[in-house]
C-alpha cells in the first residue's frame, strides 16, 4: 500500500503548481508551456501502464526490446443533475502498445490483463469512459 499527498498551489494566470516533497509539477490550462491537467493524466496512465508493463515482463516471460505507450483521450460533457453546469469529463482513452517482440498478438494481449490489473491508475478511471487498447509488433527480440 502506498499513501500519496500532492499540494496543489497557484501561481499566475492558468499556471498551478503541484508539490510532492521536493517534485514539483507545473500545469498550465492553456498548454503553452506545460501539460494541463488532461494531458497529465494521460501521462499518469501512460507511464503506470509502461511501468507494470516493465515490471511485470520477467514474471510472465514476455521478452521485448524496445515498449512504448502512447494513450490519447477525447473529452466532452454528460449529463449532470445540475443542469446549469454539465459534467465535463474523458469519454474516450486509447492506449496503443507498440512493443519490439517475437511474442504473438494473442500472447501479448493475454500478458495485458496482469499490467491491467497491477496499474493503479488505470484501474481508478471511472466506468464510464470507453478504453480501447491497441497493439502494434515489430521484429524479434
Amino acid at each position: 500500500m502506498a499513501n500519496y499527498k500532492v499540494e496543489t498551489a497557484f501561481r499566475e494566470g492558468r499556471i498551478y503548481e503541484n508539490i510532492e516533497n521536493s517534485a514539483v509539477l507545473t500545469l498550465d490550462l492553456d498548454r503553452k508551456n506545460d501539460m494541463n491537467p488532461g494531458s497529465a493524466l494521460l501521462a499518469a496512465l501512460g507511464t503506470c501502464k509502461l511501468a507494470s508493463f516493465i515490471e511485470l515482463k520477467d514474471k510472465y516471460r514476455i521478452r521485448t526490446g524496445e515498449v512504448k505507450v502512447t494513450v490519447k483521450g477525447e473529452t466532452g460533457t454528460k449529463e449532470s443533475e445540475n443542469k446549469r453546469q454539465p459534467r465535463s469529463s474523458f469519454k474516450t482513452i486509447e492506449i496503443s502498445y507498440s512493443i519490439e517482440t517475437d511474442h504473438t498478438k494473442d500472447e501479448i494481449r493475454e500478458f495485458l490483463k496482469y499490467v491491467d490489473l497491477a496499474c493503479t491508475i488505470g484501474n481508478s478511471l471511472s466506468d464510464s469512459i470507453e478504453i480501447k487498447t491497441s497493439i502494434s509488433l515489430h521484429g524479434g527480440v
